[in-house]
């Protein structure tokens, strides 16, 4: 089973790890979703970084390390 987004961030931000959600879509659609799931990590819309991450499709993720370095997408 994957875990739910919202158990780790609130698990591992104490330790430094830093979350954030970026979407491409209306702000107001944003809001409603992270309300819906009671989302408690940063998020933001109208984000045009798909391009610089070389986005495939959505949902997409990515791991950044310290040094700015990905070390994991999917």
């Amino acid at each position: 089973m994957i875990p739910d987004l919202v158990e780790v961030w609130e698990e591992f931000e104490s330790k430094g790890l830093v979350m954030l959600a970026l979407s491409d879509e209306p702000a107001s659609l944003v809001e409603d979703y992270v309300a819906k799931h009671k989302i408690s990590y940063p998020t933001a819309s109208g984000s045009r970084s798909s391009d610089k991450f070389k986005v495939k499709g959505i949902p997409a993720g990515f791991l950044i390390d310290h040094t700015r370095t990905i070390i994991w997408s999917g």
